[in-house]
């Protein structure tokens, strides 16, 4: 009936909300991700004091 590689996830009932939030690798929140983690040091801020 289907042909080719089967597919990796599932289709989402009706009613099922699909939310997918992200989890920092660095500090381990969610809602970001480590590029754009607000708890890290800006390079920047670190240079200026010399």
């Amino acid at each position: 009936m289907f042909r080719g590689r089967p597919r990796l996830t599932r289709f989402p009932s009706q009613g099922e909300c699909i939310v997918k939030k992200y989890k920092c690798t660095s500090c381990g929140q969610k809602g970001h991700n480590s590029k754009k983690c607000p708890n890290l040091a800006n390079p920047s801020d670190v240079s200026s004091n010399t």
